[in-house]
């Protein structure tokens, strides 16, 4: 995965790295020694990368040679280790291309993917705000059109504190004495703040 600067405010730590990475003689020197082993360049794709968790290569025809098929392993095996050990997505020619922090939606939930050299700071790392937006997103498209019976019993207690807050005004209540009126017949705990009914009553709008 790689870095996503919508997500990621600390860029700067894969920037570092990825700078690291590629300056490395014994990287270089790891990489020489498995393209002195296996021909790489039939494991590119049309970008030029190697990719390392799922190495993009034709599957062998039916007629292939054992050995063959044993060098393809063989080769899969080592350039996944050699990726592991470097914490990179790949090659792209002879430059290693890092892993990023990934955020992605999937059917389950939100996933956050922290590369293992990276070192969480989990209040200046990310844009949480833009975090939080996009698994609502995901949880809204979720349920389309139909309403949770949560939001249902929301919605019937938003209009009953539309009805109990007109009450209120016309018996002549104003100010924290309408609210704490209206707070009492909905039931609510006398600690709750006034805000509360507010936001309630914005649905009913």
């Amino acid at each position: 995965m790689h870095g996503e600067s919508g997500f990621v405010r600390a860029n700067y730590k894969f920037s570092v790295v990825q700078e690291e990475r590629r300056k490395s003689e014994e990287l270089a020197s790891e990489w020489n020694q498995i393209k002195a082993a296996f021909n790489v360049a039939k494991y590119r794709d049309t970008s030029g990368m190697i990719h390392g968790e799922f190495v993009q290569d034709q599957e062998p025809s039916i007629n292939s040679h054992r050995e063959e098929d044993g060098k393809h392993a063989r080769f899969r095996m080592a350039f996944r280790n050699f990726c592991h050990r470097w914490n990179l997505r790949g090659m792209r020619d002879d430059l290693p291309v890092l892993l990023g922090v990934g955020v992605r939606l999937t059917p389950f939930g939100t996933v956050i993917f922290l590369p293992a050299y990276w070192s969480m700071d989990h209040q200046r790392d990310f844009w949480w705000c833009r975090i939080k937006t996009l698994h609502r997103t995901r949880s809204l498209a979720k349920q389309g059109p139909k309403l949770s019976r949560n939001q249902c019993e929301r919605r019937k207690e938003a209009a009953r504190a539309k009805r109990l807050m007109a009450q209120a005004i016309a018996l002549g209540l104003k100010g924290s004495r309408r609210d704490d009126w209206v707070m009492r017949k909905l039931n609510w705990d006398v600690r709750t703040e006034p805000r509360a009914l507010w936001r309630l009553l914005k649905q009913a709008a």
